[in-house]
């Protein structure tokens, strides 16, 4: 059977989706590749290693953007000598389209949306209607299901998620805007975490991290702060995805396992925090057991008890998570199993990225401004920068745990509609 492909609207939707797809994503791609690239060669950078990094990943993007198109011709060129799919010219212009044009995304894509779709025909073989087929499996040119599971689950993008994805980061963009310019970023309060976190939940590891990552680049480029970039805090969204990924596929798969897992999580973060404040303290003490600290909250100088601030701090969390995880067993309520969750990760990724990553990052990002005198280091002003940050953030964290439990059962809902049940068009 024989179905030319301007004859059926089926058809012609198919081709034209899995065409549009190709040209997205190659095109999307090759935009992040520019925008890395002219992050390495126009900001300066503290070393030569990371703007190499940087310039790297900018060469890692523009070859996935090309063997994108390469795999789409592939597709058609090998679909015709199979005869599975006829050209009514196989003309020079043909063969020159799909062998040559396919290095440009916007030439390809002209190409076959105007050239070569008006002269394609599907050929089915036995006699099967083309509603007996599945066009996916028919017009495949790579056969291995494993990789296959790979790709869908990890990198192939369905139309439902590139919806989810947009509204996402347009919400992201305008909430981040707004808060960048009320007084919200000056009592700690960071809703980029939160979204990342969402992420981590809808679109997990690999397509989360992504998002983040486009999401962070994309509101740098509309404030205009492009040249802020600093590769301390572009770390920050794959650190929340990936750390957050592992909690909901614990989540997911085990509740009580969850719950003792967030226990867990959360004895470390504090561990993570004692460790790291009692090493730097010890490299930053100076006269009479006082830290210099910026004068953010009017004051001069700080004692080193504040580690028992710290301590004070971890035993409420751990105290908090207890009880809730106590109701937990006693009740069986999921209300408080969502509880236990938000409250052990929202803590944990502040005190893992915020409260210990952040100082560093901040000095770091400081230094190589050139804000700081020239025996400013890490070592001497951490504990400095620490306590700032670590009192400004004690708003964020009940307030991210609010947010998130409330958000966990819409997003479950919304999971389970329209990412869980793949549609048949991706990419």
């Amino acid at each position: 059977m024989k179905i030319k492909l301007t004859q059926n609207k089926d058809l012609k939707r198919f081709f034209n989706k899995k065409s549009l797809n190709s040209f997205l994503t190659s095109f999307i791609l090759e935009l992040l590749a520019i925008a890395f690239w002219t992050i390495a060669f126009k900001v300066d950078f503290e070393s030569y290693g990371m703007q190499l990094l940087i310039g790297f990943t900018g060469v890692i993007l523009i070859t996935l953007s090309i063997l994108t198109r390469y795999i789409d011709s592939v597709f058609y060129s090998d679909n015709i000598l199979l005869n599975r799919l006829l050209l009514a010219n196989n003309s020079y212009w043909n063969k020159f389209g799909l062998n040559i044009l396919w290095i440009s995304p916007i030439l390809f894509f002209i190409f076959k949306q105007f050239y070569l779709f008006k002269n394609i025909t599907l050929n089915i073989k036995d006699n099967n209607e083309l509603s007996d087929i599945d066009l996916d499996k028919y017009l495949k040119v790579f056969q291995n299901d494993a990789f296959d599971r790979f790709i869908n689950k990890n990198l192939r993008l369905n139309t439902s998620e590139i919806a989810i994805s947009g509204i996402l980061m347009g919400i992201f963009v305008i909430v981040t805007y707004i808060t960048r310019l009320t007084l919200a970023k000056f009592i700690g309060l960071n809703f980029e975490y939160v979204f990342y976190i969402i992420f981590a939940y809808l679109f997990r590891y690999f397509k989360g991290t992504f998002l983040a990552i486009a999401s962070d680049i994309l509101i740098l480029l509309i404030t205009g702060r492009l040249g802020t970039w600093y590769w301390a805090y572009a770390l920050v969204p794959i650190m929340v995805v990936i750390y957050s990924s592992v909690f909901f596929d614990v989540f997911e798969k085990n509740k009580t396992v969850s719950v003792i897992y967030s226990n867990l999580a959360l004895i470390a973060a504090f561990i993570s925090l004692t460790v790291v404040f009692i090493f730097q303290a010890q490299a930053a003490a100076g006269l009479n057991g006082k830290i210099k600290i910026s004068q953010v909250f009017g004051l001069r100088s700080i004692s080193l008890w504040v580690g028992i601030l710290l301590m004070i701090l971890a035993a409420i969390s751990l105290i908090i998570t207890w009880i809730l995880t106590f109701l937990f067993f006693k009740k069986q309520k999921e209300q408080l199993l969502y509880y236990v969750i938000s409250f052990a990760l929202a803590t944990s990724v502040v005190v893992f990225v915020r409260w210990i990553w952040g100082p560093y990052a901040f000095i770091k990002y400081y230094m190589y401004l050139g804000r700081f005198p020239s025996n400013f280091d890490v070592k001497s002003k951490y504990i400095a920068v620490m306590i700032p940050i670590i009192i400004k953030s004690l708003v964020a964290v009940p307030l991210y745990t609010y947010l998130l439990t409330s958000l966990i059962h819409p997003l479950k809902l919304l999971k389970h509609k329209f990412l869980i049940v793949k549609s048949s068009y991706g990419y």
